[in-house]
Order: C-alpha cells, then structure tokens, then sequence
C-alpha cells in the first residue's frame, strides 16, 4: 500500500512538469526586411546552465499579478535618477515628477547607481556597496512605503539591473557577461558565457528577448545585440565602424531602440528599430548627451546632457521620441545622473 501511495505522487511529480507553452510573437515588425546578423555563439550547441553564486534573500516582495495594470496618473511621471554631490565621493538615489520638481530622496547609503523600475511602478532596483570598496550588490526599494530589500551578496559587482515585464526577472550583468535571476534573488543563469564585454542588458517589452552592448567584434569598439531571454538566437543589431554603441533602452511600444553612440567627440543618443533598421540620431553631436530612458508611454525619451562649456554640469533633460523639444528639468549646479522612467 505504501508503495503505491508513493507511485502515485511521484507521477503527480511528473504531471506537473510540463512544458509551458510557447508564444511565437515577435518582436520586429511583420513584413519588413530584417538585416540583423546572427551570430554563433556556444550556445550553438550547448544550452545554458545555472550559475552558483553566494545570495542571501531578506523581506521577499510579493509575486506580481500576471496581468500588469495600466501605467496611469502620478507613478507615469515619475523618474528616477542619481544626485551626486560635487567631489563625486557618493551618490544618493531620488525620485522626481518628469517637470524635474518634488524631488525625493529615496535611498543614501553613500553610493548608489543604475536605479530601474519595475514595470509595474512598484520598485525600483538600484545597486549599492556596503562599505567603500566593496562589490556593487543588487536591491529594491519601494518609492510609495520605503520597504528595503536587499538581493544579493556577490564577490563581483552586479551592474545594471533590468527588469522583466511580467517583474518576476531581473537581468543584470556581471564579470562581463549577461545573467537572469528570479526577482526575489534566486536562480541566477548566466546567457552569454564568453566574457566578452556583455554588459547593460534591457528587457524587450513582450518580456522574449534581452538587447545588450558587447565588445564581442574583439575590435576594442562595442555593439548592441539582441538574444532570446534562454540565451540563444544572438542578433548583432549595430555594426557602425569605429563607434561604441552603449546603454540600450527598448521602449515600452516596442517600436524602437534608444541608445548612445560615441562615433568622435562625444556621445548622441540614437534610436533604432528592434529589426535593425530605421538608425536615427536624436542629439547633435557638439554636446555629450548618455544615458536614454523611456518614458512608460514611449513619447519623450529622459538623458543626461554634460555641458562642460557652459558651466561643467550635467543636468537631465527630457526630449520628444523624434529628439525635438528637449527640457532641462533639473537646472540645477548639482549633477543629477541615470535618468530612467
């Protein structure tokens, strides 16, 4: 009788391991020529496996709803971003509305960076060291009730945190190369597994792929490439000779892909259809202009702009998705950086 019992859950075991289900929605769109490059990895015959690496959970935040409610009201118009005093010894994270005003001091432990939002508006990953000098680990904070929680201790620093649109994901990179963990910290895949300059990932809005910028050309310049989120199906997406293509974001639509290029003196943001066609620069390049983010409605793109002539300050802006308009919404003789909406 025993036995039979434990026959039983054993093929219940079984049962409920099944295949999830594919959805085979892509993200170009349908009917224009795609002149993307594939790319052999040694994902071409090896798939992906789990990397160990040393994580302590505190205060798991709850499961996100499958179905994301719509982004309306206040939370559309909030940003986030770095303060960083003026001898750039440390950097505290803050909230403000896109007309730069009621800004909120969130987090300042002495040195934050690369805050993203969830896609739900709930949290903001950010990346933060304990004490000076040490790696760079992950955390969330809630900007409406200021619950704290802390996701990771690595031996190396984790850098740019992304997460998935369904906000059970978030991506990240570390020793070059491109990882996924669960949002409570656990289960972290490496994707890439060459080491070669991966780094920067951003999650496509169906929540299917991963864009990222990599010194995999070995030329010393950098691109942006496209993956499937198991780490397969590398999409070479830019190729612009002599140039560094860096700090993908996608926008929430779908339609383009914004990002900064340093082709000579400085840096310009550009966008770029998920297809890799439509390649369009939004800034000039007589000022550096970095770090592009998205608005949740895919209108207005949030950048740095460095003025080292005027008066050596960055300040962030905030400009239409076809570059025009652009607002300085800081103004300030601060230097606000790391814009993401």
């Amino acid at each position: 009788m025993r036995r039979a019992i434990v026959l039983l859950l054993v093929g219940l075991l079984f049962v409920g391991c099944g295949d999830e289900g594919n959805d085979d929605d892509d993200d170009v769109n349908k009917g224009s020529p795609v002149k993307t490059e594939t790319v052999k990895t040694p994902f071409d015959t090896h798939p992906p496996e789990k990397t160990k690496l040393p994580i302590i959970v505190k205060d798991i935040p709850p499961p996100v709803p499958e179905d994301i409610p719509a982004v309306t009201g206040k939370v559309l118009h909030r940003i986030a971003f770095v303060l960083e005093d003026e001898s750039k010894r440390f950097r505290s994270l803050h909230i403000m509305s896109s007309s730069g005003r009621r800004v909120v001091e969130l987090i300042d432990n002495n040195f934050e960076q690369d805050p993203a939002w969830s896609w739900d508006r709930q949290w903001v990953a950010y990346l933060s060291q304990a004490r000076g000098g040490d790696p760079f680990d992950l955390y969330l904070v809630s900007p409406d009730d200021a619950r704290h929680v802390r996701l990771t201790r690595a031996g190396t620093s984790i850098e740019h945190p992304s997460w998935s649109p369904d906000g059970g994901k978030i991506a990240y990179a570390q020793n070059w190369d491109i990882y996924v963990m669960n949002a409570n910290g656990t289960h972290p895949v490496n994707l890439t597994r060459n080491g070669a300059g991966n780094m920067q990932p951003n999650w496509s809005p169906n929540g299917r792929r991963i864009v990222f910028s990599s010194y995999l050309n070995n030329d010393g310049y950098s691109s942006l490439f496209v993956i499937d989120v198991d780490g397969t199906n590398w999409k070479r997406l830019t190729d612009a000779p002599r140039s560094y293509d860096e700090l993908p974001d996608w926008s929430p639509n779908n339609r383009a892909i914004a990002f900064m290029r340093h082709s000579g003196e400085n840096w310009s943001i550009f966008t770029i259809k998920p297809n890799g066609q439509g390649l369009t620069q939004l800034t000039d390049s007589h000022h550096d202009c970095r770090h592009p983010s998205w608005s949740p409605d895919s209108e207005r793109i949030a950048f740095e702009f460095y003025d080292w002539v005027a008066n050596r300050n960055i300040d962030i802006y905030t400009m239409n998705a076809d570059g025009t308009d652009q607002i300085n919404i800081t103004n300030s003789p601060q230097i606000e950086t790391q814009p993401t909406w």
